[in-house]
């Protein structure tokens, strides 16, 4: 059955040029086992590692506690020059009157499905110029690839100056020369390279390379847990009453987005009603109109059955008026030829006199009929005014 492949990147080479008394690239494969005498270098390679991971600046405060368990003299100048521990008129003497020093770790991912395994290579170009000089000069690096001892020496077997090694990191390898070291921890500790906390690293790493146990895990907590500071109880009251506040104010803004989510919610129902009338309102227009022009084509059928008609009618009427011009005509000929007969004149003039005389009579009964009318109700209402005398005795 096979195991579940790791997932840790794992530290796989230590790069020590000029670094004390190492110059060589040490393997690390597996579980590696520094053995040796007092003084034989193991805590100047614990210092290596730390010096890589942390930097200079928080490095040189821990060198060789792994082997005295408290401050040291050793001091960046000394690991790089190689300190003889002899002085001479009140000055350290060096082995190394110069020095280019190379420390750097690699670092492998697990390998991926059929790709090759990637490495990084972190590290620290230190060169002091002379043994007056007390800094010298930082130079930290990255190179995504696998280095060997002689990637970092030229071909008289020196370590290569800043030139040729900004050629190799830049150019050969595709690397990069960071300006300062803060720039270089940062882009170490991203999560795109070793992804590791810069502040808890700076303070657990070197106390785990001391090799010393502290009293209890209360100190732990308080020393690399805990801000070193005391808690402020007035920013906290402060800050919990900033919160209440922002609490409540949080409050009153989904208050305001709930009221304000109705309002859009209404506004939403009465633009979909407003569409709604509208779509109504033209349903209603097309739908009268199509009445209206099923109702237009009716009335015109039937303009055209009254016109059919009407023209039959009016030919009709043509012809009657024809017909009493006719009728007419005959009757004014027929009165002319009356007159023209013996008696006729004296005929039509007694027929006009007793239509007069009829006219005359029918006149004179309506009168009648009105003053017979009148003197019967005179003589009613006579007899109802009339006194009526007491009866006689």
């Amino acid at each position: 059955m096979s195991s579940t492949p790791s997932r840790a990147i794992k530290l796989t080479r230590i790069q020590a040029i000029n670094w004390y008394g190492y110059n060589d690239s040490l393997p690390v494969a597996g579980n590696l086992l520094l053995a040796g005498v007092t003084g034989s270098g193991k805590s100047v390679l614990m210092d290596l590692i730390m010096t890589v991971l942390v930097g200079t600046d928080n490095a040189h405060r821990h060198f060789n506690r792994s082997a005295t368990g408290g401050q040291s003299d050793r001091t960046l100048k000394s690991y790089c020059l190689l300190d003889t521990k002899r002085e001479e008129n009140g000055l350290p003497q060096y082995v190394r009157p110069a020095a280019i020093t190379y420390v750097a770790l690699e670092f492998t991912w697990p390998r991926q499905e059929n790709r090759e395994p990637r490495v990084e290579t972190w590290g620290l170009r230190i060169e002091f110029r002379n043994s007056a000089e007390n800094q010298g000069t930082i130079r930290p690096f990255v190179i995504f690839d696998a280095l060997e001892k002689s990637d970092f020496l030229n071909p008289e077997r020196r370590p290569l100056e800043l030139a040729e090694f900004k050629h190799l990191v830049e150019k050969a390898r595709g690397g990069q020369l960071f300006e300062t070291q803060e720039q270089y921890l940062r882009d170490m500790a991203n999560d795109q390279h070793l992804n590791f906390n810069r502040a808890v690293l700076s303070l657990l790493l070197p106390q785990a390379m001391s090799f010393t146990n502290l009293k209890s895990f209360d100190e732990f907590c308080r020393r690399f847990i805990l801000p070193d500071d005391q808690l402020n109880v007035g920013d906290v009251v402060a800050s919990y009453r900033n919160f209440k506040a922002y609490e409540s104010d949080l409050r009153a803004l989904f208050d305001q987005q709930s009221r304000l989510e109705t309002i859009c919610q209404v506004h939403r129902d009465y633009a979909n009603a407003t569409r709604d009338r509208l779509v109504a309102r033209w349903l209603a227009g097309e739908l009268n109109l199509e009445h209206a022009a099923a109702l237009a084509s009716r009335l015109a059928e039937n303009l055209q059955r009254e016109q059919a008609a009407f023209a039959t009618e009016e030919a009709r009427i043509g012809e009657l008026d024809k017909l009493i011009t006719e009728r007419e005509s005959r009757i004014t000929r027929e009165l002319a030829a009356l007159k023209e007969m013996p008696g006729g004149a004296l005929f039509l003039e007694l027929k006009e006199q007793l239509k007069k005389l009829t006219a005359e009579r029918n006149r004179l009964q309506e009168i009648g009929h009105t003053v017979d009318s009148a003197l019967r109700n005179r003589v009613v209402k006579a007899r109802q005014c009339r006194p009526r005398w007491p009866p006689r005795p």
